[in-house]
């Protein structure tokens, strides 16, 4: 009969054949299966074991020891808050910062958001309006001194037939990719006529529970407090989506078993480093986080759901490239953001986890991008719809669905350089607006 062995972990012991898996807990060091009659005992503490397999000649050491995860995260106690809301007051009346808040809404709950940011100079406010209905313009008309702009006021700035053939598309995409970027085209350029800020928060408006989440205040407890070398401060967070994020993030490490080749081992390379950079983020999706300046204008935009995990990839390239660090500051507040129906939440992930290995197959540090590359991903990769299966919540069959994909943006520099922004008119916004 045919023998059946356990394959546990790999060993130094004699073998007849070399590195081949086996075990030793057994009366010998190959366990066959016994007659049919006789259960099967089978080893305990596998997965123990196995997570101590290395992976050399791999991915070099990338990923063998996981401390690093841990590293830069804090989490402060509503008593050291407390304690230190003095030193977050005194960063955020310096106000050498800006706060991009894109807004699509059909309610005033940003009204919430603006009440919670009494201490924060209004000037340094700029609520980017995509469509919203006419209670929520309302409510921020009432906070005078609070920028409220209209994007499309700011993306009529760009070229938009050679931004459209960038992107490979008919028309110009909408969706909060697109509103995030026109704020920070539109800090930009008033940075051209004023002293440009340091950081560039980013920051949703639909929180409904924003004076117990106080984000704000987190994210300037540890820029001040820990920022001196930091280029980018993430909230972090529990629960919500982030465990099937982890899934998308962990599956990448399948492309390790690619076969041995030039084309593949850098794809190997660039999934275990993908791995390595974002597998400890905690809310890798989440839209409330501080950037430089710097950093800021030089990435590339999403032009949708894809846009938190494009930023979070490109922040690690630049840390690693600049000899930088993130942050992650836990929250332990109640975000309460407004919820996604549950298709809606069902593509979104599907598309992010499609996206993280189109990252993984493209395998050139972002930093090194160029607008043929960024050209090259819109056309080959991110142009063809993308199939997904879902599970309905019937008892009907399973529901394949062709999910239009989303495209990458060139990042502000790079369309300054380019030379597809209308800086004339640009000059007139930033001068109204700053």
């Amino acid at each position: 009969m045919d023998k059946e062995y356990f394959i546990i972990r790999k060993d130094q012991s004699p073998s007849t054949e070399p590195g081949l898996f086996y075990i030793k807990d057994m009366n010998s060091e190959y366990y066959e299966s016994p007659p049919k009659q006789a259960p099967i005992k089978r080893p305990t503490k596998v997965w123990q074991e196995v997570d101590n397999v290395p992976l050399k000649n791999i991915t070099s050491d990338l990923l063998e020891d996981f401390s690093y995860a841990a590293e830069d995260y804090f989490a402060p106690k509503t008593e050291e808050m407390r304690k230190d809301m003095k030193k977050i007051s005194k960063f955020l009346k310096k106000g050498d910062y800006a706060i991009v808040v894109p807004m699509k809404e059909a309610s005033p709950v940003v009204e919430n958001l603006l009440v919670a940011l009494d201490h924060v100079p209004r000037k340094n406010i700029y609520i980017i309006n995509d469509r919203s209905d006419e209670s929520a313009t309302n409510a921020v008309k009432k906070f005078h001194g609070v920028r409220l702009v209209e994007k499309e006021e700011i993306i009529d700035l760009v070229d938009a037939t050679a931004l459209k053939e960038i992107l490979n598309t008919a028309r110009l995409p909408v969706g909060k990719g697109m509103t995030v970027f026109a704020g920070h085209l539109l800090i930009a350029l008033i940075s051209k006529f004023s002293k440009k800020p340091k950081w560039i928060f980013q920051h949703d408006a639909e929180i409904a529970r924003h004076l117990e989440f106080t984000n704000i205040d987190y994210l300037a407890w540890a820029t001040e407090k820990f920022g001196n070398g930091a280029t980018h401060v993430k909230i972090a967070k529990f629960g919500r989506n982030n465990e099937r994020t982890m899934t998308a993030r962990s599956c990448l490490l399948a492309l390790l078993q690619l076969p041995d080749s030039p084309e593949n081992n850098a794809i190997k390379s660039r999934a275990a480093e993908l791995f390595k950079n974002l597998a400890p983020m905690k809310w890798m999706l989440s839209g409330q986080f501080v950037s430089t300046y710097d950093i800021a204008i030089s990435r590339p935009f999403a032009t949708g759901y894809l846009e938190e995990t494009l930023i979070s990839a490109y922040v690690s390239d630049y840390n690693r490239s600049k000899n930088k660090k993130s942050l992650q500051v836990a929250n332990p507040h109640l975000c309460l953001d407004g919820e996604n129906e549950i298709r809606k939440e069902d593509r979104m992930l599907q598309m992010i986890s499609n996206f993280l290995f189109t990252l993984a197959m493209h395998p050139k540090d972002m930093l090194a991008w160029k607008i043929e590359d960024i050209k090259n991903i819109n056309y080959e990769k991110m142009s063809p719809s993308v199939p997904a299966a879902f599970i309905p919540n019937h008892d009907g069959p399973v529901e394949i669905e062709h999910l239009s994909n989303e495209r990458i943006v060139p990042s502000v520099a790079e369309m300054f350089s380019l030379g597809i922004i209308d800086e004339r008119r640009g000059k007139k916004l930033a001068l109204y607006y700053s």
